[in-house]
């Protein structure tokens, strides 16, 4: 079997080679130093069931690549924060970390064809539907598991299932106890593995950003930087100042406007952070690039800074379970996730409406297939959470991290911890609507006397212009309805009021006659992101 690799070593790939193994090792590790692990592996070799309890133990974020001779090992974290893509043609395996690598190391030699039933879900969501992504003979790491080309025969094996249905039973008073052990074991793994180097957290005013900068505080840790972004009106700059300044942490402030913004989208630069971040099954994410292209320009930020946000906080604790009025009703069910996830556009809603309620059905059906417990009343709801995990969670949000490391910045992520996550999928409904028991927590910890000085997650806030000219449309639409004036709102006000100036790319006037009913701003990243690939804005070739 031949090999053929292509990874972008400068953005923080390690390679090793010991006797007739090459091993490829991205990420970091709580439990064991990269030298131990490199050690582990070539003990182990291809044993399927040693590294299948090998992976299960491992603590930390990573990719790992090893090749001996015609064999092959490709294992990813229990989030796949770091994927890889391959393809594999009669004795050839063609392997990178990114669409465009992947395309360098193929180069005439394989064809790709779009599936066109993922390039919808794209085209309706921003990522694909199950393990796969836009091409068909692409074929990706999924959450924790690992690849193995073993006798020419390739393998894929998880060694870890995310299974919030497997929930146990225990008291409110047991939980929290649990759930304060855990948050300060976290925040102690933070600071263990960043070994005194300066972290740098993107603060806001809401919940998970405050957990991760109060919790170092507690600690005693001092090397911190914060810094937050977006228009000067945005709501969570005066918080988060304000949070930083009692804290004694420095913070930074960068501003977004629609000028600096769209000049930046249309750079060479933003153009290979695009291309570094494609792994073809989600658009890219383009948060925070902004930021921390300006904090590293500007020397902010020393080199071997560590950037630590608190992603994602909000899903694993349970802001995004539904409340609703029949648990069990897969309508139900379906309706909220198919209005969650899949309003990009929404004159695509109606026509391709059946097709993804089929494509639910049928994920929902395989969850079933490999658990018994499926009489709860709360199993639909729990697969829709299963669902969320496995592409909106890892497959678009996680990859924010890709910003960090496109500069060359290492990375942590301390709510997709392997505690938080094995906590969280055992915890009832019941305590995580609404996040109930993760708020309750950081507010009796208190950590850094910042839970009740200051207002999580106020109301937007606008210049006072845009307050006057919004105020005075939404007089008018009071005849109209909420539906009409909320379409307005986004197709003529939004350009100028949204906090990340998401629109700046594209001009005023496009924006403005577009009536294929956007979303935000994605929806025309998303557009840009399947023209690129071949396919048009419907994911139809």
């Amino acid at each position: 079997m031949n090999f053929f690799l292509n990874l972008s070593t400068e953005k923080g790939w390690i390679a090793n080679s010991n006797k007739d193994i090459q091993i490829f090792f991205k990420g970091y590790l709580n439990n064991l130093s990269i030298s131990n692990l490199i050690k582990h592996l070539s003990s182990i070799s291809f044993n399927e069931d040693k590294l299948d309890k090998f992976f299960k133990k491992l603590d930390g974020h990573f990719s790992i690549i090893l090749i001996q001779k015609d064999a092959l090992l490709i294992a990813v974290d229990r989030i796949s924060s770091i994927p890889i893509i391959l393809v594999k043609k009669e004795k050839n395996i063609f392997i990178a970390d990114n669409y465009t690598n992947l395309l360098g190391v193929l180069k005439k030699k394989k064809k790709l064809s779009l599936d066109t039933r993922q390039t919808r879900h794209l085209a309706m969501s921003g990522f694909t539907f199950g393990s796969s992504g836009v091409f068909k003979e692409v074929i990706i790491s999924n959450p924790g598991s690992f690849l193995l080309l073993k006798n020419k025969l390739l393998i894929k094996k998880k060694y870890h299932d995310w299974r919030p249905f497997k929930k146990q039973k225990c008291k409110s008073t047991l939980l929290k106890s649990k759930l304060i052990k855990i948050n300060n074991n976290i925040i102690s793994k933070l600071i263990k593995t960043c070994n005194n180097r300066f972290i740098v957290i993107p603060l806001s005013a809401g919940y998970d950003s405050r957990f991760i900068l109060s919790g170092l505080i507690d600690k005693g840790y001092k090397n911190i930087i914060t810094f937050s972004y977006g228009r000067k009106e945005n709501r969570e700059l005066n918080t988060a100042r304000k949070i930083a300044e009692y804290l004694k942490v420095p913070w930074n402030y960068i501003e977004f406007t629609n000028y600096n913004k769209k000049k930046i989208a249309i750079s060479e630069t933003y153009t290979k952070f695009k291309y570094f971040s494609d792994t073809t099954q989600s658009v890219h994410f383009p948060q925070d690039f902004q930021a921390i292209h300006y904090l590293k320009n500007n020397k902010i930020i020393p080199k071997d800074s560590i950037i630590v946000n608190g992603q994602s906080g909000d899903f694993i604790t349970g802001n995004h379970i539904p409340e609703l009025k029949e648990k069990n009703s897969f309508d139900e069910v379906f309706h909220y996730f198919f209005l969650k996830h899949y309003k990009i556009w929404k004159s695509l809603m109606s026509e391709n409406k059946e097709i993804i309620k089929k494509s639910f059905l049928k994920r929902v059906e395989g969850i079933k297939n490999y658990d018994t417990n499926v009489t709860s009343s709360d199993f639909l709801i729990e697969a829709f959470q299963k669902i969320e995990y496995e592409d909106r969670q890892i497959k678009y949000v996680v990859s924010g991290q890709k910003a960090y490391e496109f500069f060359g910045y290492e990375w942590r992520l301390p709510l997709w911890d392997n505690d938080y996550i094995d906590f969280w999928e055992k915890v009832d409904i019941a305590y995580k609507i609404k996040q109930n028991l993760y708020r309750e927590v950081l507010k009796e910890q208190n950590w850094g006397d910042v839970w009740h000085k200051f207002p999580l997650n106020p109301p937007n806030t606008f210049s006072v212009n845009m307050q006057f000219i919004r105020f005075l449309f939404k007089c008018i639409f009071l005849l109209y309805g909420k539906n009409k004036w909320h379409a307005f709102e986004k197709r003529y006000l939004d350009y100028y009021m949204n906090p990340l100036c998401g629109y700046a790319p594209w001009s005023y006037l496009k924006i403005m006659k577009d009536n294929r009913g956007f979303t935000n701003s994605l929806s025309f990243y998303i557009e840009e992101y399947l023209q690129e690939k071949g396919t048009n804005w419907k994911g139809i070739v």
